[in-house]
């Protein structure tokens, strides 16, 4: 069996869906759990029921099944509606019992389509939910008028309140309620040929009674018309019109009329409490009677008890897993791609400067007297070579024959090749002072001329390495991602690294070098699976959360993993978090006992000790037939339903759980 709202018919959005409930009852739905559905849809505030019944139902089969019902809708606020194929059985009990009675859902969704288009712009309810109206009485010719010395009563009829004109709409395919059409027709008055004061003293009322049938308009039902009399009633009171008109009879008024005696107004005042006694022993004998074709009955409906659990616990990772220490099987992944190597060209650019030749110069004084020679002396050769003394010096005087001499370290001015001068480029050559001359013995060397050069920079390496690696990368990093397991989760993104060799480092002087390129990827994870039936499992039996004996859980023991980090001693932190939903349960014995406590009480005092049972949250009783107060002393005419409470909805982990214990 299903339930739904009016959406299936009208549409989500439609402003009347939730005023209509749909109940689609199953051929093996039992009579009591439709029965519990239609008691849900009246607590959603739904105005219109639709019952929707396959062609053969085990719920409604029978006569007395429709019975029932009838008797349970005068209880109800919502009006009910039966959707089975015409022609069928309880077609035909239901239209019996004066329900409304659709061959299809489509037909019945057409007349709600038909009704809004109908009432579009107006506040007033649509036909179906209101009764047919009563036809405006037709005129009928008047009767002549009493004689004034019989004086009558005026009985007027009773008044039509506006809630029962709203009502008396037409409905479509609902034959009015046989209980509801029940009238009682006033007394009218018949103007009679005079017979003497005598007679007018006796009270005639003639009883009109009507032999009921389903197609035939009853008084003060739908197709009936009440016809006022004229002249011929001075009460101008309404009398049936039909292919039975009741005779008119005087009525007459007790206090008023002149012609009663003493002894009759004594005798109607004794009548009075008469009727009053029995129609009280009447109701002592009827009750049980009722009882008897109408059986008492009610329906119990519990919520237990439900208590939601949640915890989070820490677990550890590693690859010898022990589960009494809450640990979980944990694993390492690695793959390596192979070497690629490239011949790259060096773009460093470099300049080596030029050097200074040196040599050494011998100065000799031809003068007596001793000369000094500072240091930066410069002698300049036949080329134009400048050649420069390093440090000061002393000359020695001359002694005939014999010349004074003495050397120092010089160095060209100029660097380059130009100054590595030949021995004797100086060759006793007057300089610097007068009486003072230089040679150089020996040739000078060391000069070199400035040089650019191309050398290997760490930029030229890193975006040759860069290249390759991501080549590699985009290879590797799937071969681990292949290695991840059905129910193992990575601690985080797998992390790859490149292996770099080089022929040159960053600064060697060369044109091109050779790079060689391996990216190694490697990741953690760990068996999720097992993490989540380790929490589950220590939810389940946490003594700090234990909800007692009868709590048994629904629905889904929910995981999630918190938090994850790799450690540095290879092992995995886990956060896994559990919550889930305890329902109480109740055994067969319990369910017996708590309906031979309530028999026979009042729906009060049941509900009283319902509650102070264990495991009971919440309690709904519907009764049918009794006194409408007290529940059934015979235990078997009292249903106790107790309602599922829902779990929660996630991942598998308790299901995952039972299928591997």
């Amino acid at each position: 069996m299903r339930q739904s709202d009016g959406a299936d018919l009208l549409g989500t959005n439609h402003p009347r869906s939730a005023d209509i409930g749909l109940i689609y009852v199953a051929p093996d739905d039992d009579r009591q759990s439709v029965l519990a559905a239609i008691l849900t849809q009246e607590k959603l505030g739904r105005q219109q029921i639709a019952i929707v019944l396959p062609e053969q139902s085990k719920a409604f089969s029978r006569s007395v099944d429709f019975d029932g019902l009838k008797e349970m809708r005068r209880e109800l606020q919502a009006q009910l509606i039966f959707i089975v194929p015409s022609g069928s059985l309880p077609a035909e009990l239901a239209r019996q019992r004066r329900f409304p009675v659709y061959p299809s859902l489509e037909y019945y969704a057409q007349e709600l389509q038909d009704e809004d288009q109908t009432n579009e712009g107006s506040k007033s309810k649509g036909p179906l939910f209101r009764r047919s109206k009563r036809s405006e009485p037709p005129p009928v010719a008047p009767h002549e008028e009493l004689p004034p010395s019989h004086p009558v009563s005026p009985v007027v009829p009773p008044e039509v309140s506006s809630s029962e004109q709203q009502s008396s709409e037409v409905q479509p395919e609902q034959p009015p309620d046989d209980d509801d059409n029940e009238q009682v027709f006033p007394l009218v008055s018949q103007q009679g040929p005079a017979q003497g004061n005598d007679d007018i003293t006796q009270s005639i009322h003639h009883v009109v009674s009507e032999s009921k049938q389903e197609d035939q308009p009853q008084p003060g039902g739908e197709g009936s018309s009440m016809v006022p009399v004229s002249s011929g009633n001075p009460a101008n009171l309404p009398i049936p019109a039909g292919s039975v008109t009741p005779s008119l009879s005087p009525v007459i008024n007790l206090g008023q009329n002149p012609y009663l005696t003493h002894k009759d107004r004594r005798g109607w005042l004794l009548a009075i409490p008469i009727v009053l006694l029995l129609l009280l022993i009447g109701f002592f004998v009827y009750r049980p009677l009722l009882d008897l074709i109408f059986v008492p009955s009610a329906t119990v409906t519990i919520t237990p008890v439900s208590k939601d659990l949640k915890k989070i616990y820490a677990i550890t990772a590693l690859q010898n897993p022990d589960p009494l220490q809450r640990q979980v099987q944990a694993r390492f992944l690695y793959a390596a791609s192979p070497v690629q190597s490239q011949m790259v060209n060096a773009t460093g650019t470099g300049t080596t400067p030029g050097a200074q030749a040196i040599g050494q110069l011998t100065f000799y004084n031809e003068q007596v007297r001793p000369q000094l020679l500072p240091a930066g002396t410069v002698i300049v050769d036949a080329k134009g070579v400048q050649i420069v003394t390093d440090t000061d010096i002393t000359i020695p005087g001359s002694n005939p024959p014999s010349l004074g001499q003495s050397q120092v370290m010089a160095h060209a001015v100029a660097a380059g090749t130009n100054g590595n001068i030949p021995a004797l480029d100086f060759n006793n050559v007057p300089c610097c002072m007068p009486g003072i001359l230089v040679s150089n013995p020996n040739g000078f060397g060391g000069g070199q001329d400035s040089q650019n050069y191309t050398y290997v920079q760490q930029s030229d390496i890193d975006n040759a390495t860069s290249a390759l690696a991501s080549t590699l990368t985009a290879k590797t990093l799937p071969l681990v991602q292949k290695q991840v397991r059905a129910g193992e989760q990575l601690v985080s993104s797998s992390s790859c690294s490149p292996d770099i060799t080089s022929d040159h480092s960053a600064g060697d002087r060369a044109t091109t070098f050779n790079v060689s390129v391996m990216v190694i990827c490697t990741g953690a994870v760990y068996n999720r699976d097992e993490a989540d039936m380790l929490a589950a499992n220590l939810l389940k039996s946490d003594p700090a959360l234990y909800p007692g004996a009868n709590f048994v859980p629904v629905g889904n023991i929910v995981t999630t993993v918190r938090n994850a980090i790799l450690n540095a001693n290879g092992t995995i932190s886990l956060q896994v978090f559990a919550e889930g939903i305890w329902a109480y349960q109740f055994s067969d014995a319990q369910l017996h006992t708590l309906i031979r406590l309530i028999a026979g009480k009042t729906q009060s005092e049941a509900n009283s000790l319902l509650k102070n049972q264990a495991g009971v949250n919440k309690i709904t009783i519907q009764l049918y037939g009794g006194d409408g107060h007290t529940l059934p002393t015979d235990t078997s005419h009292i249903t106790l339903s107790i309602l599922s409470v829902t779990g929660l909805r996630g991942n598998t982990a308790l299901s995952i759980l039972r299928l591997m214990t």
